[in-house]
């Protein structure tokens, strides 16, 4: 019987929470958005951050089912807002390339999402079944970080290659230009110590 509440509680920590990873590639001025369906006590936490793309500003807004915004980020390389929900229904996510620049930008985002159970729902006299709850919001939460940290680590190797890019075509311009000065000058010196034969 004991096995069974286990198995139970596992079975229902692993929807208890969801975690979603995604990328888009927004164009100058386009908008995407996305829905959730969530219920009263519900928890939704959005995450994103620009991958490529000009200056990477990109801005977000949140709506309620009612449709008026519940939350709007400013245009920036990356951002998080979590909310509980307290009127259920569809809530939307969108996602807007402002282009001040007039480049695309690629985004990638996690809706990392918890579903509400009551004690009720699960047997609120196994203590077992709590810290089993409790175990899944955790690694669900490292998951989620561990997602943030190879983003992360996706921007910053982004950016390394195309500095040393740059690094790499300005030596080769400094060196045209030196050897090319160099060149210029022997010729000069040669001709200005050139004899000047008077027939």
């Amino acid at each position: 019987m004991a096995f069974f509440n286990v198995f139970k509680a596992v079975l229902c920590a692993y929807f208890i929470s969801v975690v979603f990873g995604h990328g888009i590639t927004l164009k100058p001025h386009q908008r995407e958005c996305f829905y959730e369906n969530l219920r009263n006590n519900d928890q939704m936490s959005v995450t994103y951050q620009t991958n490529v793309g000009g200056d990477q500003l990109v801005s977000m807004s949140i709506y309620n089912p009612a449709g008026q915004i519940m939350h709007q980020e400013v245009p920036n390389s990356m951002a998080q807002y979590s909310f509980t929900v307290k009127n259920p229904g569809k809530y939307m996510y969108c996602f807007y390339n402002d282009a001040l620049d007039g480049e695309s930008k690629e985004v990638l985002f996690n809706v990392h999402g918890v579903i509400y159970i009551s004690d009720e729902d699960l047997d609120a006299n196994n203590p077992l079944l709590g810290k089993v709850r409790q175990l899944h919001d955790t690694i669900s939460k490292v998951k989620h970080e561990q997602e943030y940290f190879v983003a992360r680590e996706r921007i910053h190797r982004n950016t390394a290659e195309s500095t040393n890019d740059r690094v790499k075509w300005w030596s080769i311009l400094q060196t045209v230009i030196l050897v090319s000065v160099c060149v210029f000058q022997i010729f000069y010196l040669k001709r200005l110590f050139e004899v000047k034969r008077v027939v």
